[in-house]
């Protein structure tokens, strides 16, 4: 057997072997390095939880929780002019100064705005609306209505100060940067008419508009072809009988929020050409959703100055075209400087035999008023009566969407003129 003779390794170095130490280290040296590093990962996130921890603690002590509430519900919250949600609508609120609270309903007591300036302590409140009282009231809210929010200890808070639309401070009136068309005078009702401003949207046939001629009402607020609804209403035949027929169309608040009719002032525009061309007939156009003072406006992103000329153009193209203009606010009270751009206006739509209001006394020959919630003949006779007898214009009680049943009833208690 021959001998073999292997070369063995050489020995290491030194230096080598304390490598080879280290090397089997390395893993708990890569776990200590770990450690290191989500300890400094740590450190920072731990302090921005704690400032922001203390920064949420800051803010909850500058805001209270507040609750708005409405009779009806779905009134529209609109807070320091900033739209925030329907009612019942919870929010927190900056109890830092004042701010301004309006409530608004569309379609409702003919879209009734109310409008109040406040002042928040620490303890949550309820913020209540009455769109039919027109009163805004505030109160404690009981903790029991904010399960999921913390309610802190409640403590007396600055008292609520409600200021009804109408005696609002009178804010300064804009200069009109186009001059107004001259305003014609207003002809009485007299010649054997009603003094009765019907307001009639619904469909038009034969016997409805027999109905309506033998009513002998002063004015017919309706839908007429051309106008954006395209009704069926024919001003010629009712212009005959003596009636005075205004066509519908709607201002939106001077376009300010988008419905299922046009309401920019192209449009509208249009809608009168188009009018006074072919509804043969029309006396003149009935502007619905008019803001009762574009200085204070409801939408104010579109400003004064745009209301201002957007009422003013709609004037000029109404009386360029030989048509009257009543304007519908809703209200019973409205900045003076509208009767400048209007021949007639439409004041409050839930009229029930009050005593007027300054503006309904000043303007009382060019306004008119409606009761749209009334359901019988009597009552319907006693506010029209009433508010003809004050020195309005004239009125109308009973729905808007067809002649109720007691029609004939209620116009046989209307005196002619």
């Amino acid at each position: 057997m021959e001998n073999t003779v292997r070369e063995l390794p050489p020995e290491p170095s030194a230096l080598k072997k304390a490598w080879n130490r280290i090397s089997n280290l390395d893993i708990f040296v890569k776990l200590f390095l770990a450690a290191m590093l989500l300890i400094l990962i740590a450190i920072p996130i731990i302090t921005t939880q704690q400032t922001n921890m203390f920064s949420n603690a800051a803010r909850s002590r500058n805001t209270t929780v507040v609750s708005f509430q409405s009779t009806p519900t779905g009134a529209e919250i609109w807070l320091d002019y900033v739209y925030r949600g329907p009612t019942p609508l919870i929010i927190n609120v900056s109890t830092k100064g004042s701010h301004h609270i309006g409530f608004y309903k569309y379609n409702y007591n003919h879209n009734t705005a109310l409008e109040s300036n406040f002042t928040l302590g620490t303890s949550p409140v309820v913020i209540s609306g009455n769109m039919t009282t027109g009163q805004i009231t505030a109160s404690l809210l009981q903790s029991s209505a904010l399960a999921p929010v913390y309610v802190p200890v409640i403590t007396p808070i600055p008292t609520l100060n409600p200021t009804p639309m109408s005696t609002l401070a009178p804010i300064p009136t804009l200069a009109p940067t186009i001059a107004p068309a001259p305003v014609p005078t207003v002809a009485p009702v007299s010649g054997g008419m009603r003094p009765i401003s019907l307001v009639m949207y619904g469909n038009h046939d034969t016997t409805t508009d027999n109905r309506i001629i033998a009513a002998k009402p002063t004015y017919l607020i309706d839908n007429t072809p051309h106008g954006p609804w395209k009704g069926a209403c024919v001003a010629s035949k009712f212009k005959a009988a003596g009636i005075n027929v205004f066509s519908y169309i709607t201002a939106g608040y001077e376009n300010g929020y988008s419905e299922s009719i046009p309401n920019d002032l192209a449009s509208n525009i249009s809608y009168i050409d188009s009018i006074a061309a072919n509804d043969t007939g029309t006396y003149g156009i009935f502007l619905d959703e008019v803001d009762s003072d574009p200085n204070s406006s409801l939408y104010p992103a579109n400003g004064s100055t745009f209301k201002w000329n957007y009422l003013q153009q709609i004037s000029q193209e109404a009386h360029n075209k030989g048509l009257k203009l009543m304007c519908n606010t809703g209200m019973d009270s409205w900045n003076d400087t509208l009767m400048n751009y209007c021949d007639y206006l439409m004041s409050t739509e839930d009229y029930q035999g009050a005593a007027l209001t300054a503006p309904q006394t000043k303007w009382a020959s060019r306004v008119v008023v409606l009761s749209e919630y009334v359901t019988d003949a009597n009552t319907a006779i006693n506010y029209t009566n009433k508010a003809t007898s004050l020195g309005l214009l004239a009125a109308y009680a009973g729905p808007y969407q067809g002649l109720p049943t007691w029609f004939e009833t209620y116009v046989a208690g209307v005196p002619t003129r």
